[in-house]
């Protein structure tokens, strides 16, 4: 029965409420009224759906405290679930100030925040730190109608846990000793029981809810948890049950997929939230401060799936246009996968395309909305660590659909990485696509790529994003292509020492430079290639932005073997500075750029773009940039000379000579217009007063020539 006929016969209904807000309590109430259950889930004073983010101000961000907060708004949510103190680490009482402040701004955002303990399990021997945590702060938040207090987040049991089918004893005379406790101080408080951190295995959760006894107010309270290790669709017959049985649920943290263990990203799991949006049930996701600080990437997650909701606030995501088809002749991102089995779920991955798994009989990964336009040729598979004889079927549209693609995986003992092609019978068109894995025994592996490919296609090397870099434009250093050591990139030793993003040899490590993402780290001798189109012959700039710790480098780049020039880096760091400053090449914080001026680009598709690291010492790339210049050989001959800009770093005024009738303009890095104005031979300055300390670009334009540069502004 799908999800939405089985909505249709519980004849679920809207309920819109609107609650009067008390004005009473830590401070006056300007917030949200409380939430009721409605169909089996919390809902707010709007009818809407709990949909929030989770605690994550403990790890790196620039963002403080109450930024963190208020950026829930821009992901379409209302809700914040917050880890007040842990049982192992704090002393009641410790984080008030805090507790107290995130409060205070969650009702100010008009958000609803999940009030909850961690660190408790009944390995600890008993339950005095959480009686006396809610004995504290249940009181204290009493009146603050946008508070729901969940009673322990992940109350972890004996080691037996997850094995378990339902909880200990000890657990349980926990929860409904906090029920009570709460109930005696803050009598009107919604209150969630369990938590559970699984829920594949509590589907004998009603022994449970019996062993809490009597007197429990059900109009009031519910049932939480998290999922974990569990597919999507577990998690949704789990929550039909619970439902079924008469009580409301919410899952107050979403699993998401792990981007690198330890490091503080993710990406938002999609079948997961699908599921919960199919179902109506109120959600928290496990967003980390990448999302907070830049919700880009999981806005560009929603926005190219089919996933809508009404917000409380603004209008996205629900009035983002069509949804973007997912395209197959790109490597396919397990990270992305729609919808899987338990055991294939690619929960805690090494880096963006790679994932850890196991599977047996009936284990599968789907995507949706999968363009095959004019239809494959074969399908490329990347792994390592195959421990016994498996096969991977992929069906079209269902799990007993078309099958288009049979892939049988010999054992590789060691982690060498193994490419098989394998023929894909004639397709077409959008299709669900299902990985179907199959085995006679339980089998590991790690897959790294999945990559469909059309007649004609270079299997050896291929463009990263499927097609080829255009230029001019900015090239980032880790977009290399596809391909094994010495055929699109040679990297001196094993592995990627960074564990970022994808899993080569080259080294990918995060980085703190403006704007984010990562940088290649190298050393001599190592290259990269990079496959790019050129419309046109066009005479660019070439800026690569680097960091490194020692003098006496450079960088030669070259196009179809002819040398388009070799820039030097100057240093821009020592280890002293690595010591003092920045303690881990993620947050090194000295970055130049340098530029290779006039060079003619030739023009033409598939050309293959070398960049090959000479001197004496490795550093670091982020990225390389091509800058059209707007003139022809013959003009730039007569006005070569480049501009004169100073100084540079400035503090109040920036001189530019040699431009005469022109117009100077100056951006953010991150390309926002800040100032323009027109030169002339007399008028040849522009004011940087009142601008922060930091980089900029500036650009000067005249009738001949474009020329951009880094401006240094100095602390005044």
């Amino acid at each position: 029965m799908s999800a939405q006929n089985y909505k249709l016969t519980r004849m679920k209904t809207k309920i819109f409420a609107i609650l009067l807000i008390a004005s009473c309590g830590l401070h006056a109430q300007t917030g949200r009224g409380r939430v009721q259950i409605q169909n089996g889930t919390l809902v707010t004073d709007r009818g809407t759906l709990l949909r929030g983010a989770y605690d994550g101000m403990s790890q790196w961000t620039t963002l403080s405290p109450h930024e963190l907060v208020t950026q829930i708004k821009a992901l379409g949510l209302n809700c914040f679930h917050f880890y007040a103190e842990g049982a192992l680490e704090n002393f009641v009482g410790e984080n008030q100030d805090l507790v107290d402040s995130i409060v205070q701004w969650t009702r100010q955002d008009s958000l609803y925040l999940i009030l909850t303990l961690s660190e408790w399990s009944s390995d600890l021997g008993d339950y005095t730190f959480p009686i006396d945590f809610w004995r504290h702060y249940a009181e204290r938040y009493k009146d603050e109608t946008h508070v729901i207090y969940e009673i322990a987040n992940e109350a972890f049991f004996p080691d037996t846990y997850p094995f378990l089918d339902t909880c200990d004893s000890l657990t349980m005379a926990m929860e409904r000793a906090v029920y009570d406790t709460i109930r005696k101080y803050a009598p009107d408080t919604h209150i969630q029981f369990m938590s559970y951190p699984f829920t594949h295995r509590n589907y004998n959760f009603m022994d449970d809810i019996h062993r809490l006894g009597e007197g429990i107010d059900w109009s009031n309270a519910s049932i939480a948890a998290h999922g974990y290790t569990n597919s999507a669709e577990d998690n949704r017959t789990f929550i039909r049950n619970v439902q079924d049985s008469g009580y409301a649920i919410t899952i107050t943290e979403v699993p998401v997929i792990w981007y690198t263990p330890g490091v503080p990203e993710s990406y938002a799991n999609l079948a997961f939230i699908r599921m919960l949006e199919q179902e109506e049930v109120s959600y928290c996701n496990f967003l980390t401060p990448v999302h907070l600080m830049d919700p880009k990437l999981y806005k560009s997650q929603i926005e190219n799936s089919e996933i809508r909701w009404e917000p409380d606030f603004g209008t996205w995501p629900n009035h983002t246009g069509a949804i973007s088809y997912k395209n197959p002749y790109t490597p396919m991102k397990l990270a992305f996968a729609d919808e899987c089995t338990y055991g294939t779920c690619p929960s805690h991955k090494f880096e963006m395309l790679a994932v850890d798994f196991a599977w047996d009989e009936q284990s599968y990964v789907t995507y949706y909305n999968v363009d095959f336009e004019e239809g494959p040729d074969s399908i490329i598979l990347e792994v390592s660590f195959v421990d016994t004889l498996g096969w991977i079927e992929f069906h079209l549209d269902s799990l007993d659909g078309q099958l288009v693609a049979n892939c049988p995986l010999s054992p590789i003992p060691d982690s060498s990485r193994k490419k098989y092609i394998f023929p894909v019978s004639e397709f077409s068109g959008v299709h669900h696509l299902y990985m179907y894995f199959r085995s006679n025994y339980y089998t590991y592996s790690v897959l790294s790529k999945i990559l469909f490919v059309k007649a004609g296609t270079n299997t050896d090397q291929l463009p990263f994003y499927g097609q080829a870099l255009e230029l001019p434009g900015k090239i980032e250093a880790e977009d290399f292509d596809y391909g094994f050591r010495d055929a699109s990139y040679f990297d001196i030793d094993n592995g990627n020492n960074g564990q970022y993003y994808r899993n080569t040899d080259v080294d990918i490590f995060g980085t703190a430079d403006i704007g984010l993402g990562h940088s290649v780290g190298y050393e001599v001798g190592e290259w990269l290639e990079y496959t790019v189109n050129s419309s046109k012959e066009s005479l660019m700039n070439i800026q690569f932005r680097y960091a490194i710790l020692s003098s006496g480098n450079s960088i030669k780049i070259s196009l179809d073997q002819t040398e388009l020039g070799v820039v030097e880096l100057p240093i821009n760091g020592s280890w002293a500075d690595w010591v003092n400053e920045a303690h881990s090449w993620y947050s090194w914080p000295y970055w130049s750029t340098v530029t290779l001026d006039s060079i003619v680009v030739p023009a033409g598709n598939n050309q293959i773009l070398k960049v090959e690291f000479l001197g004496d010492y490795g550093g670091f790339l982020n990225w390389i940039d091509f800058v059209e210049l707007e003139t022809s050989s013959a003009i730039l001959t007569e006005t070569n000379k480049r501009f004169t800009v100073y100084p540079n770093p400035a503090n109040d005024l920036i001189h530019i000579e040699g431009a005469g009738n022109a117009e100077v303009e100056l951006f953010t890095l991150h390309g926002q217009l800040l100032k323009r104005k027109a030169l002339t031979d007399e008028e040849n300055t522009i004011s940087v007063i009142g601008l922060p300390a930091g980089q900029y670009i500036i650009r000067i334009k005249n009738k001949n020539r474009i020329f951009s540069d880094l401006l240094i502004i100095n602390n005044r």
